[in-house]
């Protein structure tokens, strides 16, 4: 790419690397891992960083719901075309559900906005001591989402227990996060739009394109033992 040059008499290139990592993860430092191993799912025009599949089309197989203003949103964050897709040091699949969820607000809300670049928000926040301080190894705390939010301007209302959550009765969408059952699976951060009756759930099964249609909260959360925090964006 005319960044370093090569002597072919010697067999080795004559100045180093610009830089020695893109900031993607352990294979960002690896200049030769070209779309960081995932080629399939993504491309590179400048040979720096990734731009992968799910930012540059619509009605890619991982979206849902093809046809309405759902169209983009993200299902099954555990699916092979998300799974291992870099998070700083984590990939999506195992800590992305906060990402994943902000980025369906986003849609939900008729914000015109990629995957990318939501991911790479949160993952500027994990570099300066966000994701309780392990580089997103842990997925994102509801003040890194609050910041994220900030960044794009979203008006929204914060939501500190079930009884507050379910006092909402006007049509928008929520950023809901929870403890999984069982416990020691961590915190769960999942979209939920809301239609003044019914509340359709994006990424709730982790391994499912589909979302859910619940009409009661509880049926996910289990009452204020599991419910952690919630925002709430209008339409």
């Amino acid at each position: 790419m005319q960044s370093r040059y090569y002597d072919p008499e010697i067999c080795r290139f004559i100045n180093a690397d610009g830089y020695a990592s893109t900031g993607q993860g352990l294979l960002g430092g690896n200049a030769f891992a070209y779309c960081l191993n995932c080629p399939v799912m993504g491309y590179d025009p400048s040979g720096c960083r990734p731009i992968w599949e799910h930012d540059y089309g619509k009605g890619v197989i991982g979206y849902t719901d093809t046809g309405t203003r759902k169209s983009k949103t993200i299902n099954g964050q555990k699916l092979p075309q998300f799974a291992n897709i870099p998070y700083l040091i984590s990939t999506i699949g195992f800590s992305g559900c906060e990402a994943i969820a902000v980025y369906n607000a986003l849609v939900l809300t008729g914000h015109e906005v990629s995957f990318n670049d939501v991911k790479h928000s949160f993952e500027e926040v994990f570099k300066y001591g966000g994701g309780i301080g392990l580089r997103g190894l842990a997925g994102a705390a509801p003040i890194d989402i609050l910041i994220v939010l900030s960044k794009y301007n979203i008006r929204y209302k914060e939501l500190f227990s079930i009884e507050e959550f379910t006092s909402i009765n006007t049509r928008g969408v929520f950023i809901l996060s929870y403890w999984n059952k069982p416990f020691y699976y961590g915190i769960h951060t999942v979209a939920i739009a809301y239609d003044g009756e019914q509340y359709t759930v994006f990424n709730y099964y982790m391994k499912s394109r589909q979302s859910i249609v619940i009409s009661d909260i509880n049926e996910i959360v289990f009452g204020e033992l599991r419910y952690v925090h919630a925002f709430f964006i209008s339409y």
